[in-house]
């Protein structure tokens, strides 16, 4: 489309939190040469959620800014940086997408008010032949580091869910194409919990668990009050 832009990549450093990929050198966002990416052993897809309504945080996560830059461009740059063949946003069916994207990267919800599985769904249909890697857009300590180690544990049978001390964390895992027809299940029945999505997949072996560190499981800490951004801005 002319005149729209892709988000551009974002050094690994440009992040907050401990969860940060020192491996790497810091890039400049003004650098113009690509990114050196390592192709994942697995192709997949890139799913961005930023369809949710933020009651709890009283505005739109999607735009909140964590060194400069939104959280919304910042996941999906560091989806491209793993590896994606492609990557698409998830929005709700209101909402405006940001200037200066281009139009084809954004999925509306299948059915609105259903939540992130309704985003899944909307990705999955638009390329239902790859695993799908889902990233909430709000985990703000989320590094390329980790999402290469969970891709390097997933294959186009098998997706992969990271587990915490509180559970899985179905908002940031890898989901394969097998999984699409339970999602479609799920929506129609009204059966919307991700989370006991990917605990189905765990049962019936599409999906397997990738126990956290306590070092790792900070990249997976989400914001959902206004004083989670404002501590990240003091």
């Amino acid at each position: 489309m002319a005149g729209k832009q892709t988000p551009h990549r974002l050094g690994p450093q440009e992040i907050v939190g401990d969860c940060i990929d020192r491996s790497t050198p810091s890039v400049s966002p003004e650098v113009s040469s690509p990114l050196l990416i390592i192709p994942p052993p697995t192709r997949f897809v890139g799913l961005v959620l930023a369809g949710g309504r933020s009651l709890r945080m009283g505005l739109d996560k999607a735009r909140l800014r964590v060194k400069g830059q939104t959280l919304i461009a910042r996941q999906y740059s560091l989806l491209q940086q793993a590896g994606a063949t492609r990557v698409l946003v998830s929005l709700a069916s209101d909402t405006p997408p940001p200037e200066d994207w281009p139009l084809e990267v954004f999925v509306r919800d299948t059915i609105p008010n259903q939540g992130p599985l309704a985003g899944i769904d909307a990705a999955f249909q638009r390329d239902p032949s790859l695993p799908l890697l889902v990233l909430a857009v709000d985990l703000p300590a989320m590094s390329l580091n980790w999402l290469q180690q969970l891709v390097s544990r997933a294959s186009a049978e098998q997706g992969v869910v990271p587990l915490t001390a509180d559970g899985c964390e179905p908002l940031a895992a890898v989901y394969p194409p097998i999984a699409a027809a339970e999602i479609t299940r799920r929506l129609a029945s009204g059966s919307l919990s991700v989370r006991a999505l990917a605990e189905r997949g765990l049962n019936l072996g599409w999906m397997q668990a990738w126990r956290l560190s306590t070092e790792e499981m900070r990249c997976v800490l989400n914001w959902n009050h206004p004083s989670d951004w404002l501590a990240s801005e003091s």
